[in-house]
């Protein structure tokens, strides 16, 4: 995993590539540009000209990507450090107890509870993964051990693990990186196009979640068939809204849009269980 040290270093080494001072990069003939690359070499298929120039063009290749992979890198990721802290294996029957400031807390509303966070956690740690995801699922599958953990009740009736597994979700949520929201935004640009401009926000977030759910999964819309669950969800609702709903549904407070992602987890964890 790189640490915020590991990334300082190597923006440090990008300043100075190419510099005619403390240059960062190796000569060309230090640089393993592959076996088969040598291979091609040594057969003298190309003059010592072009294989100067290849390999010139290679390792200004590699810097390019390397910055662009840089560039795409979160610059709070010593916070982004800490969600490791929600994989199943460092929750339940773990020997180390984490200190307050080992949570992401800045990933999140500044109002959250953070002490029934912290009582749920101590709760949480006494239990076994195979008590709240089963024996069948998997315990390295992280979204899916917080969704079971926001499903657990209490004897009455109540949701045990609520606030935990609320901020866990939210938390794995977010877009850690621009690469996760330039391809999101890639994925708009084509659905709404100047045909489309009108589209409304609800409407738009549905087609997105929807296209990503199926792409993910290997789905085509030909061959989908909706759970029961997703059909009783139509019952007694309605199916179209207004423009004025619409107007009202763009504008919902941070909770709302909270319930929402939740319904959205859970609604893919019952597909999954039908």
């Amino acid at each position: 995993m790189l640490h915020e040290a590991d990334i300082a270093a190597v923006r440090r080494a990008l300043e100075k590539a190419g510099s005619s001072f403390e240059n960062s990069l190796l000569p060309l003939d230090s640089i393993d540009f592959g076996e088969k690359f040598n291979d091609l070499l040594v057969k003298k298929t190309v003059s010592a000209g072009k294989a100067e120039e290849v390999k010139q063009r290679c390792s200004a290749f590699l810097v390019r990507l390397i910055r662009e992979l840089v560039d795409r890198l979160p610059l709070n990721v010593s916070v982004v450090e800490k969600i490791q802290i929600l994989a199943p294996s460092r929750v339940c029957l773990s020997t180390s107890k984490p200190k307050i400031e080992d949570f992401p807390w800045q990933l999140d509303d500044s109002n959250i509870d953070q002490e029934a966070i912290m009582n749920q956690w101590r709760v949480l740690s006494t239990m076994r993964i195979e008590e709240v995801i089963g024996t069948a699922a998997s315990p390295n599958d992280i979204v899916n051990f917080w969704i079971q953990v926001l499903k657990m009740m209490n004897a009455g009736g109540s949701q045990m693990f609520k606030e935990l597994a609320e901020f866990s979700i939210r938390c794995l949520s977010l877009p850690l990186s621009n690469a996760v929201v330039e391809r999101i935004f890639s994925v708009m640009g084509t659905i709404k196009t100047k045909l489309r401009n009108r589209m409304q926000l609800p409407i738009l977030i549905a087609i997105l979640r929807i296209r990503t759910h199926m792409n993910v999964r290997g789905m085509c819309c030909n061959n989908f068939e909706p759970s029961n669950y997703m059909v009783s969800l139509h019952a007694g609702r309605k199916m179209y809204v207004s423009d004025g709903s619409c107007a009202s549904t763009s504008t919902s407070t941070t909770s709302e849009v909270g319930e929402s992602l939740i319904d959205a987890l859970l609604l893919l964890a019952e597909d999954e269980s039908d």
